[in-house]
């Protein structure tokens, strides 16, 4: 499940010549005044709250290891212990280990929403953002089993699953 990050990464790595973590810092939190980073600095550790396991219900239901949900959950999983070490810490995880706060994250992802530029700054074109919210698979998802809806990178807003959200899916329907 953290494949994609390490995928992109390396893309990164070899157009631009330089890692993601560097990409990130220099081409988009960066520019954004974005406090975000791939892998936290040691400095910033104290700012960094520890990860808290979900609770797990008693009775999980079996899950066929043949089946797609079975072949995704039951790989050696990332625990909250582990993501709390030094090492989780400073290391290069590009699906799982962005650290920011709430702000940091709505800046960067206000480029979306904003047509590829946020306060004179332009990360993405029109065209890339059309590309973004193109659906790319739309369906029973094999492996939650809910109806999902998907661009490049991003659920999109599916009535089936979250009916309440009427005026989204209107939007992008």
């Amino acid at each position: 499940m953290l494949t994609f990050g390490h995928l992109i990464g390396e893309v990164v790595r070899r157009v631009s010549g330089r890692s993601l973590r560097e990409f990130v810092a220099e081409e988009i939190a960066g520019p954004l005044g974005a406090d975000f980073q791939i892998g936290a600095a040691r400095e910033d550790w104290g700012r960094i709250a520890d990860v808290v396991p979900p609770p797990l219900p008693a009775d999980r239901p079996a899950v066929d290891p043949d089946s797609p949900a079975g072949k995704t959950l039951t790989g050696p999983a990332a625990t909250a212990d582990a993501a709390n070490t030094p090492a989780w810490r400073t290391a290069e995880i590009g699906a799982a280990n962005g650290h920011g706060n709430a702000r940091s994250v709505a800046r960067i992802l206000s480029v979306l929403a904003r047509g590829g530029e946020v306060d004179g700054v332009r990360l993405l074109s029109e065209k890339t953002i059309d590309l973004v919210f193109d659906v790319q698979a739309d369906g029973i998802d094999l492996v939650n089993g809910l109806a999902l809806r998907w661009g490049i990178g991003y659920a999109l807003p599916q009535r089936d699953t979250v009916p309440w959200m009427k005026a989204v899916y209107d939007q992008f329907a």
